[in-house]
């Protein structure tokens, strides 16, 4: 007998008040089992009664310590326990722009301090910062920060000449 099924039996026993919190129950359960089996603690805090507002805020907090790839939308939502369309709303809400952006915007500021730092070449830089190559992490940046990474190396290079 598979899961479902069981939980199909429990419910259509009980009566209707008691079927919303055994599900309640069950749904938190199995939030936290997927979190962890996931390695995300972020999902038990939202379920010990922090607010959504604390919830978005801790993944905020760990992207900010993110150095390699950055998780996608739906390990963000799992992090915080909160329904894929629902973060998104929330984070949005939260910080002015969607969860996708944020993310390629923190992509771009590592990527900048990355050739600030002029250390590695910039397909190298692409890589580390997430992007599938140096075509696509060029037009990204072009766009966020109005040149290509190759004119922000040649700027930052001339800036520090200076100093």
């Amino acid at each position: 007998m598979n899961i479902g099924n069981i939980i199909f039996s429990e419910t259509s026993k009980a009566r209707l008040g008691s079927r919303a919190a055994f599900l309640h129950h069950l749904a938190q359960a199995l939030a936290l089992h997927l979190g962890d089996s996931l390695g995300l603690p972020g999902a038990h805090g939202l379920l010990r009664g922090e607010s959504e507002h604390e919830a978005i805020n801790l993944v905020i907090e760990r992207l900010q310590g993110v150095r390699g790839s950055y998780p996608d939308l739906s390990t963000l939502a799992a992090m915080s326990g909160i329904s894929r369309f629902h973060f998104s709303r929330l984070f949005k809400l939260e910080t002015g722009i969607a969860p996708g952006r944020y993310i390629e915007n923190r992509r771009i500021e590592r990527a900048k301090a990355l050739i600030e730092a002029a250390e590695l070449p910039l397909v190298e830089i692409a890589y580390q910062t997430g992007f599938s190559d140096q075509s696509h992490f060029t037009r990204r940046f072009r766009k966020a920060v109005g040149m290509t990474p190759g004119a922000y190396a040649r700027k930052s290079r001339r800036e520090h000449v200076k100093k």
